[in-house]
C-alpha cells in the first residue's frame, strides 16, 4: 500500500494557499451555530481550497464513542466530477478500525495519505472510486481530549505525491474541530435536556422551579410563579436569586425557623435530597399567611454539578383548618394520579418503520398508584431508545421514583445511549432517590432501524427479560441480566445484540402481568415460560393483536379484578409485502 506521511511535498499546495484554506476552514467552524451548519462548508472550504473533488466526515455509530464502525455523516464534490454512485457507496458502508483510509486514521489517530486508492487493497471502495475517477486521498482525525471523534477525508481524480506540510497542518485543525463538536454535542444535549424538562415539569399541576448552580432560575411554570407573588414566569425569571420568595418565612416541620442552607433547593443544589419544608407566605392570598409546601431533588447537569427541581404545593387550607387537610389529601392523591399518568407518553409513540402498541394499567389494588413506567423516544437518526421499568412499593413516592427515573434515562441517552451507560447513570439516580429497602428493575434497549432490519441492543437490570416473537413462532428470552437498580456501588451493566427481521416482534413487559392472578387459587399466573409458549400462537398477528392476546390473558387470570398496575409493549417489524 503506497502511504506515507514523511515524504517531502509534490502536491502543488504553497504555503499561502494552505493557511488561506485553514483559514477558510477555522471561519467555516466559527461562523455556524451547529455541526450541521458547518461541516458543508468546511468540506467545501477545504476542497476547492486545495484542489481536491471529494470530502467526507466519517463519525463513529455511536455517537462519537465506543467501539463500533464509522459512518459517512457528510460529503461535498466537486462539480466537475460525477461522484453520485460513490457517494452512495459511501453512504451504506461501514468501516471497523483500521479498514479503508478513514477506519485506519480513526485506529491510530493520525493523519494519512493514500497516493492511488484504486490500488490500495485496504481500501474497499476502490472500485466505485476509480468508477468517478478518484485517486489519491488523505484523510485526518477529529481529536479531542485523546479521543478521536471523527475522520475528515479528502479525494482528488489527480495523482498527488505525499504533502508533509499540508498533513501536519490539518492535524493541528483536527484539534481545533474536535473543540467544535465537543461545544456542538453539549449545547445540543443542554437544549434536548431542558425540552424535556420542561414538557414534563409543566404538565404537573403544581408549582415547579428549576435553579441551576449560580441559583438562577431557569425555568418555572405559571403556578409556581403566581405561588412566588410574581405575575408571570418571565418576571419570575428576570428577578434577582435573594429577592425570590420575598417577604417568605421559613420554617421545619417543628416550626423552627430555617437557615437559608437547609432550604431543600439550596441541598439539592449540593446533590443532597432533603424532607419538605414549609414555607410561610406573609401578606399574599386571603388570612394573615398563605402556607406551601416545598421539595427539591437534585438533577445531574451533566457538567459535574446538579440543577434544584424545586416542586411548590398550596397547602394554606390544610393549616387553617381539618377538613382542609383532608381535602388536600384528595388533591395531593390527583396529583399523584397524573404523575402516574405522565411516566408514559399518552399513546403509543409513532416510529417509522415499525408497529408500536401499548397497553398500561397505572392502578392497581384499592386503585393504590403504582411505580411501573416505559419510554420509547428518538436518540439520534434512524435510533431509538425503549425503556420498561418497576419500582418497588406503591403510592405516591414510588410514582414520583418512576418519573424522575424515565427522565434520568431520556436526559442520559441524549448524550450517550448505550444500555451499559444508561443503566449505571440511572442506578446512581435510584441511589440517591431510593431509601435502602427500595429498589428499581428496568430494561433499556436501543434500536437501529435499517430498510429491512432493526439492530438492538438489550440490558436489563433484575427486570423480566423481553421475548423475542419470530415469525416462524419461536420465542426467546433475548437481553443481558444486569443487578437491581438500587445504588449499589460496584454494580456493572452489560448489553446483548438481537435483530429484529420482517414479522419478528420484542414483547417487554412487568412484573404485574408475570404475577397476574397469583392470589387467586385457581390460578398458574404467566410465568415467562407460559408466556412464551402463549406468544407462540400469535404468529402474524401485528403488534396491537399481540397486545390484546397479552390483555385479555391477564385479565382473564386476574378474574376482571385487576390488583396489580402492569405495563406491556409491543414492537413489531412488518413482514414486507
Amino acid at each position: 500500500m503506497e502511504t506515507t506521511r514523511l515524504l517531502p511535498s509534490s502536491s502543488g499546495v504553497g504555503p499561502e494557499r494552505r493557511l488561506a484554506t485553514q483559514h477558510a476552514a477555522v471561519s467555516a467552524l466559527a461562523e455556524s451555530t451547529s455541526l450541521a451548519e458547518a461541516v458543508p462548508r468546511l468540506l467545501e472550504a477545504v476542497g476547492n481550497g486545495l484542489g481536491w473533488d471529494f470530502g467526507a466526515l466519517w463519525m463513529p455509530n455511536g455517537h462519537g464513542r465506543g467501539n463500533g464502525a464509522l459512518r459517512c455523516v457528510q460529503t461535498w464534490s466537486s462539480p466537475k466530477i460525477d461522484a453520485r454512485p460513490f457517494l452512495d457507496v459511501c453512504k451504506e458502508v461501514e468501516l471497523e478500525p483500521g479498514v479503508g483510509l478513514p477506519g485506519r486514521v480513526w485506529k491510530e489517530g493520525a493523519p494519512a495519505w493514500v497516493i492511488d486508492v484504486t490500488s490500495d487493497p485496504n481500501f474497499v471502495r476502490a472500485p466505485s472510486a476509480e468508477r468517478a475517477g478518484l485517486h489519491t486521498g488523505f484523510a485526518f482525525p477529529v481529536v479531542r481530549g485523546g479521543t478521536v471523534l471523527g475522520v475528515l477525508e479528502f479525494m482528488t481524480q489527480e495523482i498527488r505525491d505525499p504533502d508533509e506540510a499540508l498533513l501536519a497542518d490539518f492535524a493541528v485543525f483536527g484539534f481545533q474541530m474536535g473543540q467544535f463538536i465537543e461545544r456542538d454535542a453539549a449545547e445540543q444535549e443542554l437544549r434536548e435536556s431542558r425540552d424535556q424538562l420542561e414538557a414534563i415539569l409543566s404538565s404537573v399541576p403544581a408549582g415547579i422551579m428549576v435553579l441551576d448552580q449560580r441559583g438562577r432560575i431557569v425555568f418555572a411554570n405559571d403556578i409556581a410563579s403566581r405561588m412566588s407573588g410574581y405575575r408571570s414566569m418571565r418576571e419570575l425569571q428576570d428577578a434577582p436569586p435573594d429577592e425570590v420568595l420575598r417577604g417568605a418565612e421559613i420554617f421545619d416541620e417543628h416550626g423552627r425557623p430555617m437557615p437559608d442552607d437547609d432550604l431543600p433547593s439550596v441541598k439539592a443544589l449540593r446533590g443532597v435530597e432533603s424532607p419538605a419544608v414549609l414555607l410561610r407566605m406573609r401578606g399574599i392570598g386571603p388570612g394573615d399567611h398563605r402556607w406551601l409546601m416545598a421539595r427539591a431533588t437534585p438533577v445531574a447537569d451533566g457538567r459535574g454539578g446538579f440543577l434544584a427541581v424545586t416542586v411548590l404545593e398550596e397547602i394554606s387550607e390544610i393549616k387553617w383548618t381539618e377538613e382542609a387537610l383532608r381535602e388536600s389529601e384528595v388533591r395531593h392523591r390527583s396529583i399523584s394520579r397524573t404523575l402516574q399518568e405522565g411516566l408514559s407518553p399518552p399513546r403509543a409513540p409513532e416510529v417509522p418503520g415499525l408497529e408500536v402498541a401499548v397497553r398500561f394499567r397505572a392502578l392497581g389494588e384499592a386503585s393504590e398508584i403504582g411505580g411501573d413506567f416505559y419510554d420509547l423516544f428518538r436518540t439520534g437518526e434512524r435510533r431509538w431508545g425503549v425503556l420498561i421499568g418497576d419500582v418497588s412499593g406503591k403510592g405516591v413516592e414510588a410514582a414520583a421514583t418512576a418519573a424522575l427515573a424515565r427522565h434520568t434515562v431520556r436526559a442520559t441517552a441524549q448524550h450517550n445511549d448505550d444500555p451499559e451507560h444508561v443503566l449505571a447513570m440511572l442506578n446512581q439516580a435510584m441511589g440517591r432517590q431510593l431509601p435502602p429497602s427500595r429498589f428499581c428493575t428496568a430494561v433499556y434497549a436501543t434500536m437501529e432501524m435499517g430498510e429491512l432490519w432493526m439492530r438492538m441492543r438489550i440490558g436489563s437490570a433484575g427486570h423480566p427479560a423481553p421475548l423475542l416473537l419470530r415469525s416462524h413462532g419461536g420465542t426467546e428470552e433475548v437481553g443481558h441480566r444486569g443487578p437491581l437498580l438500587a445504588g449499589f456501588e460496584h454494580a456493572r451493566y452489560g448489553a446483548e445484540p438481537a435483530h429484529l427481521a420482517a414479522g419478528d416482534s420484542l414483547i417487554l413487559y412487568t412484573d404485574g402481568v408475570m404475577e397476574a392472578g397469583q392470589r387467586e387459587e385457581r390460578s398458574r399466573g404467566l410465568a415467562p415460560a407460559r408466556l412464551a409458549a402463549m406468544l407462540g400462537a400469535c404468529t402474524g398477528l401485528d403488534a396491537e393483536g399481540v397486545a390484546q392476546r397479552i390483555e385479555n390473558a391477564v385479565m382473564e387470570e386476574e378474574a376482571g379484578n385487576p390488583r396489580d398496575d402492569a405495563a406491556v409493549l409491543v414492537l413489531r417489524s412488518p413482514q414486507s409485502k
